[in-house]
């Protein structure tokens, strides 16, 4: 019988554990953008108070009180700034600076910003995804298609990739953005 190696058996457990807690936020996250869009109640408390008579109506100051934070923090573009080691790059270290601040405005930086701001007030994590695209001549000529599931999860399609929804149409609302 082969022996297993102790590293490998290390790395799965570490891997079950990642999941596991994977699998667990993404419940909690569910229930933070339910909660978010004012399903305040399961079934079993919205009966028990139409039992008592009690309306099971939320007063929602959380949808405003986001809204308003995504306001504040993108209400700017960032500033970019670059510095050089020595005192004769200062001329490359503007150049950089100008080429952040091109790559922000090309991709849509302030519209993702706002997004991962959303992401992260309402389910504690948001993030940015970046990568160098190889194909980047062709990225005029492409629409970008951003459905989002009816239940509020999001999916970012190219045209380029077949069935974008995934699943039955009904589930998504779908707009194209022309570069």
């Amino acid at each position: 019988m082969i022996e297993e190696d102790k590293r490998a058996e290390e790395i799965k457990e570490r891997w079950r554990r990642w999941f596991d807690a994977r699998a667990d936020w993404d419940v909690q996250a569910r229930e933070d953008i339910d909660f978010y869009l004012g399903n305040h109640f399961t079934d079993a408390e919205a009966s028990d108070l139409a039992e008592r008579n009690q309306m099971g109506l939320p007063v929602d100051r959380l949808y405003a009180a986001i809204e308003q934070f995504k306001a504040i923090i993108t209400s700017k573009p960032p500033k970019f700034s670059a510095v050089g080691r020595e005192d004769s790059d200062t001329k490359l270290a503007n150049v950089w600076k100008t080429i952040l601040e091109y790559i922000w405005d090309k991709s849509d930086g302030d519209e993702v910003f706002k997004q991962v701001v959303h992401d992260y007030s309402v389910t504690g994590l948001g993030y940015f995804y970046s990568y160098i695209d190889p194909e980047d001549d062709y990225y005029s000529a492409m629409k970008r298609r951003n459905a989002r599931r009816k239940d509020g999860l999001r999916q970012l399609f190219f045209k380029d990739q077949g069935d974008e929804t995934q699943g039955d149409p009904k589930e998504y609302e779908v707009t194209e953005k022309v570069f």
